[in-house]
Parts: structure tokens; C-alpha cells; sequence
């Protein structure tokens, strides 16, 4: 380390990186895979759906009695709320009484009457 060295005062050169909260004079732990047993997994996973589809079964019969329970919405937030699930349901209606077909149809007559000053004209150096 000589005078022509700029870093030769720092301490700890060449050492790793020291992350926050970690122990740095411990090694890295490797972590254990835990095997998995497909069967028990099958029966998870069925429980899972018994109990997400009660839980779905029990909110809708428990979304009549939301409205008149005090679910912390004032009265203008509950009626958003039920205006917008209602234009939720009419857009949703609307797109699936049109078939892909009709929709492309009502699309490309839409671009034709567009006016074309998007369109890149054609140049010609020759003509």
C-alpha cells in the first residue's frame, strides 16, 4: 500500500457484503425440503373448494341481509355501491347479447367513418 494508492486507508477491502439485521459471523443456513405427500394434498385441496364454496354459498345468502345490516357505509355509499353493481350487470348483459362477429362489424364501421389524416401518405420520388 503505497502513496500512490487512493483506497489504501479503507478497512475491510475486499471482504463481502454485510446485509442489515443478518448475523454476519454465522454461515448461510440451508433450508430442509419437506416432502410432500400427494395424497394428502388431493385431500386439501378438496377441502379447500368445500370450504371456499361454502363460504361463497353463505355470502350470497347473507347479501340480502348486507343491505340492511350496518356494515360501516352510509346510506349514499351503500347506494353507489348497489347503482354501480347494477351498471356492472347491464354492461356485462350488453357484451354477451353481441356475438364476436357483430362486434368486429360495429368495429370496422366505426374505423371507416374515421377520418384518415393518421394514415401515412404514399410518396413517390420518381412520379
Amino acid at each position: 500500500m503505497g502513496d500512490d494508492d487512493p483506497y489504501g486507508g479503507v478497512v475491510g477491502v475486499g471482504g463481502g457484503l454485510k446485509l442489515k439485521g443478518g448475523d454476519s459471523s454465522s454461515k448461510h443456513k440451508k433450508h430442509k425440503k419437506h416432502k410432500k405427500h400427494k395424497k394428502h394434498k388431493h385431500n386439501r385441496n378438496k377441502e379447500k373448494e368445500e370450504k371456499a364454496l361454502l363460504s361463497t354459498i353463505q355470502t350470497e345468502q347473507q347479501g340480502s341481509d348486507d343491505s340492511e345490516s350496518d356494515d360501516g357505509l352510509t346510506e349514499a355509499q351503500r347506494n353507489f355501491k348497489k347503482h354501480q353493481h347494477k351498471r356492472e350487470t347491464e354492461r356485462i348483459k350488453a357484451l354477451a347479447a353481441t356475438s364476436h362477429k357483430e362486434r368486429v362489424q360495429k368495429m370496422n364501421e366505426h374505423l371507416s367513418t374515421l377520418t384518415e389524416h393518421n394514415d401515412i401518405p404514399k410518396v413517390s420520388w420518381t412520379k
